[in-house]
């Protein structure tokens, strides 16, 4: 089942679909919505609020804490976090990557 608190939804490219959500988790679900995959090991420390997939298949996402992660999917570790924003982020958009 999605999780309560389930901030945004993204439809990934394999078909299989991606929630951000309240309780600091990714959770990644296959085309028939059961659960495949968790990223995040603590590692936001604030509400996830948006999620994109990158041409590459990375993930990234922004949280409450104003981090913005770069996930890779295929092992669920952190690539990159951008940190020192002045405020919780709460959008994503992908002009070109």
């Amino acid at each position: 089942t999605m999780p309560n608190g389930a901030r945004n939804v993204h439809f990934l490219k394999n078909g299989n679909l991606a929630t951000a959500s309240d309780d600091k988790q990714i959770r990644i679900y296959d085309q028939n919505f059961a659960l495949i995959q968790v990223l995040n090991n603590n590692l936001h420390t604030g509400a996830i609020w948006d999620i994109v997939e990158l041409s590459n298949g990375n993930l990234v996402t922004c949280s409450n804490d104003e981090t913005i992660r770069i996930w890779n999917l295929s092992d669920s570790n952190w690539i990159e976090i951008l940190r020192n924003h002045s405020n919780h982020i709460i959008r994503l958009k992908l002009i070109n990557d």
